[in-house]
């Protein structure tokens, strides 16, 4: 079964995300940011373009709405193993690699800021590790619970990290970490 206005939640809710950074961080970001930090904004702006004044306001009262449908989905399945990302983790400095790197590090976490978006609580944890080009990279999943509901968020996070072991052992180890 299919969650909810999965996409567009996430779109609507990076976009107001992205619209609070611009009003709130945006001079300091042009001011203070390095060249670098201030393409990586401009490439995140580009990509999802944010909500300003009105149309933010808006949005952020149509927040409701997403997180009502989310609601009725969860009477049903009141908690919900997802991916963090479709793919395995991106590499490091990806989102410096332009609007490709951004797609790939923000334009894949539907499920992450969907759920932050509208407030359910969530919790991620690697699951997997994957053998890319010669490197391992840790494949996360995330756990969401009803609202209100982070004591079986959490339950639920330390059930699969006890059967799981602590990834970052062996992915320590394959990197050759001390």
């Amino acid at each position: 079964t299919d969650p909810p206005l999965l996409e567009e939640t996430a779109l609507m809710g990076y976009r107001s995300l992205l619209g609070e950074v611009s009003t709130l961080l945006g001079p300091d970001i042009k001011a203070y940011g390095s060249p670098q930090v201030q393409q990586i904004f401009k490439d995140y702006f580009d990509y999802f373009p944010p909500f300003e004044g009105d149309a933010l306001l808006k949005i952020l009262g149509q927040r409701t709405h997403y997180a009502r449908q989310w609601g009725l989905f969860m009477e049903k399945y009141p908690l919900i193993l997802a991916p963090f990302l479709p793919q395995p983790f991106f590499a490091p400095n990806r989102d410096c690699e332009g609007l490709a790197g951004v797609s790939d590090v923000l334009g894949a976490a539907l499920w992450s800021y969907s759920i932050n978006f509208i407030g359910h609580p969530s919790g991620c944890l690697p699951a997997g590790l994957a053998e890319i080009n010669g490197q391992p990279y840790p494949i996360n999943v995330q756990l969401i619970a009803q609202r209100w509901r982070e004591d079986l968020c959490v339950a639920a996070l330390q059930d699969i990290e006890a059967r799981l072991g602590h990834l970052c052992d062996d992915l320590w180890r394959r990197m050759g970490a001390p």
